[in-house]
């Protein structure tokens, strides 16, 4: 029997060592199909050889077992049909016309049958293992095959297992899963742990271990819709069926089945709209990210294959360039890499029937409306200067990038514009009950320690907020001229509780000298409200597009002075 480090079960036995079993050199807790021997001699170890009530064993195991006392002979039938004799005195297990020697003859102990149990316990279908740190062995069962029956109308998911081990039902509604527990089975090392079927209602199937000691198999299916889902237990009880919705014993074995991608083109609407569309042949949840330098958007499509022989497809749309394919074999997914012609606003959407679609529109920011939020106020001073307290400076550029807004002729609000003070929470509701399309929360920074932080930060919180976060923080770095602190996800509830994309500011340290000292004069406060202005609308009209008193940057656009912009 192999010894292990805790947690770290070896699934094999060792050949087994001769001895005495008159001496015990360590007596051990045992724990047999995922129940503890209770009755009986206790169990012990000597010379790695694994001593324990043998009919016990056998009955913990599954199997039926009759005791004939007078003779001391076991008689022992299988879960699986397996005859197996045992008999007091002897160094030998007659297993059907067979005989398997023993490291030692089996003993009579307290009316019972006492000895080397490892061979038993492998023949009626267990591992053996011997955590030598917590002195404890757990003989499990193993769950050795899962076969999935799947079409349109329903699913049998047949378990077999090599003990017998009573299953229990839970499950999950959002998004509908269900799954069954086998205690004191571990897996066969060769087992599939995950099959993608799509198939009929039926997407996944899974195999884990939730529940280590004493060991518990999990089998789960993850289901497209709701469904009836029951429990039937095999009549050896060694396994048993997951049986999904109305299945009619004709259902064809499923080996894998994965989606796959049927199509990638870009779809131009006669009102501007853009579409880059990706079909694939079944309903799927996909993820997606934001990067910038060159900007791009990375589409992950889970579970997916590539079914197209081009990985490098070049697109005729206006915003997007050309679109890289790599397929992750280790993950079984495919991920699109969207190179852009710019940043503008998007938006992901799932398709009903398979697929997803990114939905480009250049707008115009003179359509918008847009609520700016002054940080603090009232009796909330914010961070303070040796001069400067942050509300007064937040309420200042938020009233002039509204006033430049209202210039494009946008609609632009206020969470408050004068000193007072307004909840966290009600500055969020008052953006949502406004349906604004964007928010700008506007605040300075402070370090604990006076000149010890210096720069310009933009914070979101949401992924489709990601994009105006970029396109601030790029605006405002370019008109300040601060150093770059970057873009960053936060919680902040005026950012995580607003419905639109929502970005906070941070323009400068007011406890910096010389970030306070440009903080007070209005050309910097003016540059500060252009660069926010400005950012709105490339959100909006694309990085691509140009706005009076706007030159052309590499990569991004670059503000002009705030004197030059209207």
């Amino acid at each position: 029997m192999k010894r292990c480090r805790r947690g770290h079960w070896v699934p094999w036995l060792c050949a087994l060592s001769l001895c005495s079993p008159g001496f015990a050199d360590k007596i051990v807790g045992m724990v047999v199909g995922g129940r503890p021997l209770e009755s009986g001699p206790a169990a012990h170890i000597t010379d790695d050889v694994l001593f324990a009530p043998i009919g016990e064993c056998a009955e913990l195991a599954g199997a039926t077992v009759r005791w004939d006392n007078d003779e001391g002979r076991l008689e022992i039938v299988s879960a699986r049909g397996l005859d197996i004799v045992a008999l007091c005195g002897s160094d030998e297990l007659q297993i059907g016309e067979e005989t398997l020697q023993l490291p030692q003859p089996i003993e009579r102990m307290d009316d019972t049958a006492f000895g080397p149990v490892e061979l038993l316990l492998e023949m009626l279908g267990c591992r053996v293992h011997w955590d030598a740190e917590t002195d404890f062995v757990l003989a499990n069962g193993v769950l050795e095959q899962v076969v999935v029956r799947a079409d349109e109308d329903g699913a049998r998911i047949e378990i077999s297992s090599t003990i017998p081990a009573a299953g229990t039902m839970g499950g999950l509604d959002d998004p509908p899963r269900r799954y069954v527990d086998l205690k004191g089975l571990e897996l066969a090392p060769d087992l599939e742990l995950t099959r993608f079927i799509y198939s009929g209602i039926l997407t996944k199937v899974r195999i884990g271990t939730p529940v280590p000691h004493p060991p518990t198999c999990r089998v789960v299916v993850d289901l497209k819709d709701e469904a009836d889902v029951t429990w039937e237990p095999a009549a050896n009880g060694c396994g048993g069926a997951l049986v999904i919705g109305k299945p009619d014993g004709s259902e064809p074995i499923v080996e894998r089945h994965l989606p796959t991608v049927t199509g990638v083109t870009t779809i131009q609407s006669p009102d501007g709209v853009e579409r880059f569309r990706v079909t694939v042949d079944w309903p799927i949840i996909p993820s997606w990210d934001l990067q910038i330098r060159p900007p791009r958007i990375t589409l992950r499509l889970p579970d997916v294959e590539w079914n197209l022989k081009e990985t490098q497809l070049p697109m005729a749309g206006e915003f997007v360039e050309r679109v890289e394919a790599q397929r992750d074999d280790a993950s079984l997914g495919t991920t699109l890499t969207l190179l852009l012609n710019e940043l503008i606003r998007f938006d992901v959407e799932r398709l009903d029937d398979g697929g997803v679609e990114v939905v480009f529109k250049r707008g115009k920011l003179r359509e918008q409306k847009i609520v700016l939020d002054p940080g603090h106020g009232g009796r909330d001073n914010g961070a303070s200067g040796e001069v400067l307290r942050e509300k007064d400076v937040n309420l200042d550029v938020a009233k002039r990038a509204a006033q430049l807004l209202r210039a494009y002729g946008a609609d632009a609000r206020m969470t408050r514009a004068e000193d007072r003070y307004v909840g966290l929470f009600r500055r969020a509701e008052l953006a949502n009950r406004a349906g604004a399309d964007m928010f700008v929360s506007v605040h300075c920074n402070a370090m604990p320690r006076r000149n010890q932080g210096f720069g310009t930060e933009t914070f979101y919180y949401s992924p489709p907020s990601k994009c105006l976060g970029y396109i601030m923080q790029n605006c405002l770095v370019r008109a300040l001229r601060r150093a770059d602190r970057g873009l960053k996800r936060a919680r902040f509830v005026v950012i995580r509780e607003t419905r639109m994309p929502s970005v906070l500011v941070e323009l400068a340290f007011l406890n910096h000298d010389e970030e306070e000292a440009l903080l007070q004069q209005d050309r910097t406060r003016q540059q500060a409200a252009a660069a926010i202005t400005e950012g709105l609308r490339q959100f909006v009209e694309g990085t691509g597009s140009q706005a009076p008193g706007v030159e052309r940057g590499a990569g991004l656009t670059r503000m002009a002075p705030a004197a030059e912009t209207p």
